[in-house]
């Protein structure tokens, strides 16, 4: 059974997951998240008007269209299913509509990408959010934007947190060193505000291991005809104005990660159908460690994905420098794995939604797996998790759609914070019921 991702019922704030679960499916998932709100940005900053079909239709989209319509930008629906926008950009100059204060909610993009774009309006802007964002830092973009001549000020410890200030000086641009070992968004932000500085950006990128994002930034200015070099360790860019583009955002890998996860945890098949032209999205490239644990993987001609999960899975050692955010995932798998597995390159994730390494060393102790970490890698000794247990969620989209596949492959499981889908996935508990999963839901 196939379910369009436009039709949801409110994510619930509890699940319990009663029966170990296996089946055969097909589901399709949200526009991809990092497109959505990269292709809205640069719309909004182009000479005339774009339309992005398909887009995700979550709340993190929703913050973006609602803090660019803010700043001035019109943005309206193409009908009634919030996947498909007209953008009229304002040709690199935002309009002054007075001092602005924009709730980012807990959407880590929109927070850095509007702060950056913020510099080019006439007029003061706040960017502020929900209290977990505030916790997450920006100083290393505050840092960034500041050297090009922003006006840029941050709150909390040393000034390097959310609700940040932005002033009415046009960024002067020129040379610039952004530390992007806690973000690579602070380079890819300050990356797509950077034409409508006055002498462009000659941007240097200290610690960008996980570079993915920052690659599609950059391959999305470049359609967008803006002329830009890559340079050993950075990106130089000169002053110009986006083109207008019609742009269709493919189906979000991140999101079909937690369905081809299901599969591999519960040696079921699923197959995510809306996947073509997703290959430019850095998490793409985990069908591999699917393939380690011993998966079958396997693509058809127009774009979809189907994972097998084997009877029992392998140990991993795996390198997700490139691929962060699928931690929960591979650690979900590992948990089930026979054996040790060793999962590095993950430092970043304690700066994302939570402490990532911290929550899953956390949560994975209470089902009686042990587990151990350095500042960037998970040790995990997979086996039999415990059954009858709760896990939390930490308010993080990420873990809760990995948990649910922890929770099928093992039963009599309950999920706290179910309703943090939504941030990315709002629909995931519904696309779970229609493969034939037994959900019990605790509404909001």
């Amino acid at each position: 059974m196939s379910l369009t991702p436009n039709t949801f019922a409110p994510a619930p704030a509890r699940v319990a997951l009663p029966e170990k679960w296996s089946g055969v499916g097909t589901a399709s998932v949200p526009g991809s998240k990092s497109q959505t709100n990269r292709v809205l940005v640069l719309s909004a900053l182009a000479d005339g008007t774009s339309t992005v079909t398909d887009a995700m239709v979550a709340d993190d989209s929703r913050q973006m269209i609602g803090a660019l319509r803010t700043l001035g930008i019109a943005v309206e629906p193409l009908d009634d299913t919030a996947r498909n926008w007209r953008v009229v950009g304002c040709g690199g100059e935002l309009p002054d509509v007075g001092d602005v204060v924009i709730d980012a909610g807990l959407a880590g993009t929109v927070m850095r990408f509007v702060t950056a774009i913020a510099t080019l309006a006439p007029h003061v802007t706040t960017v502020t959010g929900r209290p977990p964002l505030l916790a997450r830092p920006v100083a290393e973009l505050l840092r960034g934007l500041s050297a090009v001549g922003a006006d840029v000020r941050g709150s909390g410890d040393g000034h390097g947190f959310p609700p940040v200030v932005i002033g009415s000086a046009r960024p002067r641009g020129g040379a610039v060193t952004v530390d992007a070992r806690r973000s690579s968004q602070f380079a890819s932000a300050l990356a797509a505000a950077s034409p409508g500085f006055e002498r462009g950006v000659d941007l240097h990128v200290d610690g960008l291991e996980a570079s993915g994002y920052f690659d599609l930034t950059v391959e999305l200015m470049r359609r967008r005809g803006i002329r830009l070099e890559r340079t050993t360790g950075g990106l130089q860019v000169e002053p110009g104005v986006y083109r207008a583009l019609d742009e269709r955002v493919p189906g979000d890998i991140s999101s079909a990660s937690h369905l081809l996860t299901l599969a591999a945890a519960t040696a079921s098949t699923i197959t995510v159908t809306n996947l073509h032209g997703s290959d430019l999205q850095p998490d793409f490239a985990i069908l591999s460690t699917f393939e380690a644990f011993g998966c079958t993987v396997e693509h058809d001609a127009d774009g979809a994905i189907t994972v097998t999960g084997p009877k029992h899975l392998s140990p991993v050692h795996v390198d997700l420098t490139s691929t962060p955010d699928q931690l929960p995932n591979i650690a979900v798998l590992a948990a089930l794995a026979e054996g040790r597995s060793l999962i590095s390159g993950v430092g970043i994730t304690r700066f994302h939604e939570t402490d990532r390494i911290q929550a899953i060393e956390t949560e994975l102790s209470k089902l009686g797996i042990t587990t151990s970490s350095t500042s960037d890698a998970v040790t995990i000794d997979g086996g039999t998790p415990r059954t009858g247990l709760t896990l939390s969620t930490y308010h993080d989209h990420r873990l809760g759609m990995a948990f649910a596949a922890l929770a099928l492959a093992i039963g009599d499981t309950v999920i706290d914070g179910a309703d943090c889908v939504a941030k990315t996935f709002p629909g995931f508990w519904d696309v779970l019921e229609s493969l034939s999963v037994p959900i019990t839901r605790t509404p909001v």
